[in-house]
């Protein structure tokens, strides 16, 4: 599950069969992937990208600021960028 919200950017760039990439062009997302067996989802923040399969977190990003933001809440996260 995935909720942007009010007043964040963001979009489902695209779906596979164990997974998907979502982009968050600004603001604040809540993200809640299943653990799943090859499950793989990333989310993408300004030069950031978070990898993470069965975790549930909250991302932000501020392009002005260039202002990067995770706080997890379950499971385990990989940060590139």
């Amino acid at each position: 599950a995935v909720t942007f919200e009010p007043g964040a950017q963001g979009a489902i760039v695209g779906t596979r069969f164990r997974g998907g990439e979502i982009a968050l062009a600004g603001g604040r997302a809540r993200v809640d992937t299943a653990p799943r067996a090859f499950a793989r989802w990333r989310v993408t923040a300004g030069p950031y990208a978070v990898s993470v399969a069965g975790t549930r977190f909250e991302l932000a990003w501020q392009e002005r600021t260039r202002r990067f933001e995770l706080v997890l809440e379950r499971g385990a996260a990989q940060v590139t960028g």
